[in-house]
C-alpha cells in the first residue's frame, strides 16, 4: 500500500481504469435513462488523482456520467470511501475544481469500508430499492473486504460489484501462521477452504481465483474475471464483476474486450496502455470449435447459441456471425434454408432465427477447422 497521499499511475491500473470507464459508459445512459436515481459506491476510493496527474477511478466514474447527462433522466449519486482522510481530503479539492461538482449529491467519508457501507447499504435498502447500484471495491491488499458483505450486497435487488482480488499477495500469505492473517483470508473468501489451497500442489493463483468466482457465483448469475500482470507477465490481481443482469453481463464483456482484443482477458504492464482500444478483432476459428463441442449432435438456433455465447464464453455476440461462417465454410455445420419462423435464410447471413445442425456431413480430408 502506497504510503503517500499521491502515487504515481501504473499500467495495470491505467487499464483497470479503462475497463471501469468503458463499463459506466453503457451502464449510465441505459440505466440512467429508466431510472430516476442510480447509485454508485466506491469503497477504496483513493484521493482522485495520481501523482502523475491522472485521474483516480472517483473522477473517472463521474466524470464518465457528467459526459452522458443529455442522454439520462437519473440524477447519479456517489459515495466515496477510504481510511485514509488525507487522500480524502484531497479527493474533496479534486471535487471541487470540475464542471459538475455542484450537479451531482457527492459524499465523502473517511473510515474503514467494512465499517462505513454497511450503514450505507442499509440505508439504500429502506430509501431508494429498487434504484440500481454499482459497487466498485477495489482495496491494496486482501483484508477489510468480508465476502458476508460482498454477498450482502446482492441482497439488494439491482446491485452490481466490481471487486479486485489481491491473489499475488494471498499466493504469498497462505501459509502465514499469524492468527489474524487467516482470519483476514477466511473473511474474504468466506470459508475455511482457503486454507486447503496451501496443502493441494495446484496452482496457487488459479486456485484462489477459482474458489473466489465460486463463492461468487453462490449468490450472482452472472461472474466473469478479468486478470492482470506485471512486466514480467506475473499474476498481481484479478478483477471480477458480478451481476445478476445479461446485459451488463454483456456490456461489461465488451469493456473488458476493448482492453484485451484477444478475449482472453488478461492485461500485462508490458502492454503499451495507448493501445488498448479494440481493432475490430474477429475470433472465428476457436469459438466455432466451442460451438461444436457444446451443441454437437444437436440442431439449434442462432438465437440460442448467442444466449450460451454471452453467458458462457469470453466472446460476444458480434463474434457469432463470423464464428458460424467459418464453420459452414468448413462444413461443419449444416444450415436450414428455411428459418424458425418459416421465412428463407438469406446465404451467408445469421440472424436468430436460423436453424443449425451441429451435425457434419462427412467431409474431404483436405477440409477442416485449420
Amino acid at each position: 500500500m502506497p504510503k503517500e497521499t499521491l502515487w504515481p499511475l501504473k499500467p495495470h491500473t491505467a487499464a483497470k481504469h479503462e475497463i471501469l470507464r468503458r463499463y459506466l459508459g453503457a451502464w449510465f445512459p441505459i440505466l440512467g435513462s429508466k431510472n430516476p436515481r442510480l447509485l454508485y459506491v466506491d469503497g477504496f476510493c483513493g484521493p482522485g488523482r495520481y501523482s502523475t496527474g491522472e485521474p483516480g477511478s472517483p473522477i473517472v466514474a463521474v466524470e464518465t456520467a457528467y459526459s452522458h447527462r443529455n442522454n439520462m433522466r437519473a440524477n447519479p449519486e456517489f459515495v466515496f470511501i477510504d481510511k485514509d482522510c488525507s487522500r480524502i481530503k484531497n479527493l474533496r479539492s479534486e471535487i471541487k475544481l470540475q464542471p459538475w461538482h455542484e450537479d451531482y449529491i457527492i459524499q465523502t467519508i473517511c473510515g474503514e469500508f467494512s465499517q462505513e457501507f454497511p450503514i450505507i447499504l442499509d440505508t439504500l435498502v429502506k430509501t431508494h430499492q429498487p434504484s440500481p447500484l454499482f459497487v466498485f471495491i477495489d482495496p491494496f491488499g486482501f483484508s477489510g473486504v468480508p465476502f458476508k458483505l460482498v454477498k450482502r450486497v446482492f441482497s439488494y435487488k439491482r446491485a452490481e460489484v466490481f471487486i479486485l482480488l489481491d491473489t499475488a499477495r494471498l499466493r504469498r500469505f497462505l501459509g502465514h501462521p499469524n492468527n489474524s492473517t487467516r482470519k483476514h483470508m477466511e473473511e474474504l473468501f468466506g470459508t475455511k477452504d482457503v486454507f486447503t489451497i496451501a496443502k493441494s500442489g495446484h496452482d496457487r493463483i488459479s486456485a484462489l481465483r477459482g474458489l473466489y468466482q465460486q463463492q461468487l457465483s453462490t449468490c450472482v448469475r452472472f461472474v466473469r474475471f478479468f486478470e492482470m500482470l506485471d512486466r514480467n507477465d506475473v499474476d498481481i490481481y484479478h478483477l471480477f464483476f458480478a451481476t445478476n443482469s445479461p446485459l451488463g453481463f454483456e456490456r461489461m464483456k465488451e469493456a473488458m474486450w476493448a482492453v484485451d482484443e484477444t478475449g482472453t482477458f488478461r492485461f500485462s504492464d508490458r502492454t503499451d496502455p495507448g493501445q488498448m482500444v479494440m481493432i475490430g478483432a474477429t475470433p472465428n476459428k476457436g469459438l466455432a470449435e466451442q460451438i461444436e463441442k457444446r451443441f454437437a449432435e444437436r440442431t439449434v438456433c442462432v438465437r440460442e447459441i448467442k444466449q450460451w455465447v454471452i453467458e458462457e464464453t469470453t466472446y460476444l455476440p458480434k463474434h457469432v456471425r463470423a464464428a458460424l461462417k467459418h464453420a459452414e465454410r468448413t462444413g461443419r455445420i449444416n444450415v436450414k434454408a428455411r428459418m424458425d419462423d418459416g421465412s428463407k435464410r438469406r446465404s451467408g447471413a445469421f440472424p436468430d432465427g436460423v436453424i443449425i445442425d451441429v451435425r457434419p456431413k462427412p467431409m474431404q480430408k483436405s477440409l477442416g477447422l485449420s
